[in-house]
């Protein structure tokens, strides 16, 4: 549900209540209440909470287009460390290959130390 503001009106013989709610928390803040049939006032406050409309939603849009931006970098990011982490993984093995590789060699030059002393 998309939070929606309200201004409420109260038309009595001589004031006018005035009070500004929210829809999606459904509380009511009360406003200074204005003489009957001033109508400049009303237009002047009207004027007041149409400008605060405009800048809270020029703010939400600031808002998505940020964080539109971090999602996109998040995405990115993660597609990094997923490489980073294939990469690593690719150089364990390398590693590991390595190791047996050098297991044999040394079984191997044990085995010609060996042979050079019981035959040298």
């Amino acid at each position: 549900m998309r939070a929606t503001t309200v201004i409420g009106f109260d038309f009595g013989s001589y004031w006018i209540g005035v009070a500004v709610g929210q829809t999606l928390t459904r509380q009511a803040t009360p406003l200074p209440a204005l003489r009957n049939n001033d109508w400049k006032a009303i237009a002047r406050l009207l004027d007041e909470w149409r400008k605060r409309a405009r800048d809270a939603e020029r703010d939400r849009e600031d808002f998505k287009q940020r964080a539109e931006q971090a999602s996109s970098t998040a995405n990115r990011l993660q597609g990094e460390n997923s490489r980073t982490e294939e990469r690593v993984r690719e150089l364990q093995d390398t590693v590991a290959s390595l190791n047996r590789e050098l297991a044999v060699m040394e079984k191997r030059t044990e085995h010609l130390r060996q042979h050079l002393r019981t035959n040298g």
